[in-house]
């Protein structure tokens, strides 16, 4: 949420450290962690059910509420200007580079193919190398990897997200075997000495910091973006293994999603009063307020959520897996 502020008037951070932190701490650990939760086993019609409660259903939802009914229709009676696209092409501007209101979305549609693909991927190596499962899912996602980034560059743009689905297959694959090797148990092991933990902290940081300073913003830029995102999401489980048992913490992260749906909605209602404010406070120090009276209002919104929007939000679902497998048989 602090990062999106950025996009306030009279905001704005240094642009490596933008860079970095948005390349390595925030959107590859988000991958990192749905690819831990990645289960074997599930035939695609009950994995593609799952995927469409959890993911698809909230995406559609707040999609056409807050990027195509709500603009349109205030456009339309009262002539706001969102500066986004309107009419028939806000149905697909998030397929097609546009610009729509609430950009935080385009993670649950990169997530909801991530999956699709990995579950390919997974079924192609158990059917075609059985001896070799893991090394051949290896060699599916560095293709995968190589093609996002040639496809991206030939096209300047990210169609669908699609490049982005690419990129991000190997995080998603790293999440996965760390899961099933059962590392995040060991790393948040609480008999694992502060120590211990501090040092890890500090040679990640070292990693970024020297990737950063060595390859900068050069054409390295594959090589970067894995060390950025392997090493950030290593980052970001460690300093969430010191921070978890907080309580606004917790009921914050046990809940993100709602979040993720709603922060872009807060940020384009406050931003009027936030800019009114920083003509009286300094952009920074508005910013920060803005962030934590963002952060304490989902002590309001999510019980509103779980209480009046729960099948949009994926606490629970929509379509019943058990109940389709029962009609099917």
């Amino acid at each position: 949420m602090l990062f999106h502020i950025k996009g306030i008037k009279d905001v704005s951070y240094d642009p490596i450290v933008e860079s970095v932190l948005f390349s390595s701490c925030m959107v590859p650990p988000f991958f990192f962690i749905a690819g831990a939760f990645f289960r074997e086993g599930d035939r695609f019609r009950k994995f593609l059910i799952k995927k469409v409660n959890s993911l698809l259903v909230p995406f559609v939802f707040f999609y056409l509420m807050s990027a195509v009914i709500i603009p349109n229709l205030t456009h339309q009676l009262f002539g706001m200007n969102y500066n986004t696209v309107l009419g028939w092409e806000s149905l697909w501007a998030f397929i097609w580079p546009g610009e729509y209101p609430n950009i935080p979305l385009w993670f649950l549609w990169c997530l909801f193919l991530t999956n699709l693909l990995f579950w390919a991927i997974h079924r192609l190596s158990e059917k075609f190398f059985p001896n070799h499962i893991r090394l051949a899912m290896l060699g599916m996602v560095t293709c995968c990897a190589v093609m996002g980034f040639y496809f991206a560059h030939l096209l300047n743009a990210d169609i669908g997200n699609l490049c982005n689905t690419l990129k991000y297959v190997p995080i998603f694959f790293l999440g996965h075997i760390m899961a099933e090797k059962d590392m995040f148990r060991k790393l948040d092991n609480s008999r694992m000495e502060p120590l211990r933990k501090g040092l890890i902290l500090l040679v990640l940081i070292g990693i970024i910091a020297l990737t950063s300073y060595f390859l900068g913003e050069t054409d390295m830029n594959f090589l970067r973006f894995y060390v950025y995102g392997i090493a950030g999401s290593f980052t970001v489980i460690i300093l969430a293994s010191w921070i978890v048992r907080l309580p606004l913490i917790s009921h914050l992260g046990r809940y993100s999603i709602i979040l993720l749906l709603t922060h872009g909605i807060l940020l384009r209602m406050g931003t009027p009063f936030v800019i009114r404010a920083s003509e009286y406070i300094d952009p920074y120090y508005t910013a920060l307020m803005f962030w934590i009276v963002m952060a304490l209002s989902y002590l309001v919104i999510i019980p509103l959520a779980i209480r009046f929007l729960p099948h949009v939000t994926a606490q629970k679902q929509l379509f019943d897996t058990e109940d389709l497998a029962s009609k099917r048989d």
